[in-house]
């Protein structure tokens, strides 16, 4: 009987709820990973990567419950935090960089180069809130987020026979992970602009092996603006 009552009351908030379609488009900035995840901070060797690469959100917030001036319910969405891509150099001696790095000589390896991009996609669905001040409605979300990233990459020709335990273009990084994300947002009308803090993003299968790592990890910060439509 009491599952039924709660039913009831969700049905009859959700037919009372504030529905929107939310469309929003933006730039996410990844966080490198530490030296040498795909890149080398010692030596002089070319890091050439786009960090805050364009990504997108379209969701549907549905905000049934108002108490003491605020609103409050869900926010699902289907998220993608954009195409990370590098155009990198690497020593060939990997073994050779890290004694050189410690020891401050000069790395005696030769040198490679190597294109990469990986994107990550995936679901959040959050607790959001918001309340009007003045002609804005504004508040905070949070909430957890299924994510797939991938990273492949291109060697030059004469190391792609490199034994690596995986296929030659290194997507055994490429897998499934959850996190956590905060947010706010801010709307006037129709137009809404938002602000959300992914806590930990990236593409890793390192319990496999160590190399099967992309060149981000951790926190995304996604900036987004975009349209937010009453259903």
């Amino acid at each position: 009987m009491k599952h039924l009552i709660l039913i009831a009351a969700l049905m009859s908030a959700s037919a009372h709820a504030d529905t929107r379609l939310e469309v929003m488009g933006g730039n996410c900035a990844h966080k490198l990973a530490p030296d040498s995840s795909w890149h080398y901070e010692y030596g002089g060797y070319q890091t050439n990567m786009d960090l805050s690469p364009k990504c997108l959100q379209l969701g549907l917030a549905v905000l049934p419950f108002r108490d003491f001036g605020w609103s409050w319910g869900f926010r699902a969405a289907y998220v993608d935090l954009g195409k990370v891509q590098a155009d990198n150099t690497f020593p060939v001696n990997e073994p050779e960089y890290f004694r050189a790095r410690e020891a401050g000589d000069t790395v005696n390896s030769a040198t490679g180069r190597f294109q990469g991009q990986g994107g990550t996609r995936g679901l959040t669905l959050g607790l959001a809130t918001e309340r009007k001040v003045g002609p804005l409605y504004v508040g905070p979300e949070a909430g957890v987020a299924i994510l797939y990233s991938r990273w492949t990459v291109m060697l030059e020709q004469q190391y792609q026979t490199l034994d690596i335990g995986c296929r030659h273009d290194w997507a055994c990084a490429n897998g499934w992970n959850a996190t956590g994300y905060v947010g706010s947002t801010l709307r006037y009308k129709l137009v809404q602009a938002s602000f959300r803090h992914y806590l930990n993003v990236h593409a890793s299968q390192a319990e496999k092996n160590p190399l099967f790592i992309g060149p981000t990890t951790g926190p995304v910060n996604a900036f987004l603006i975009g349209l937010s439509i009453p259903l």
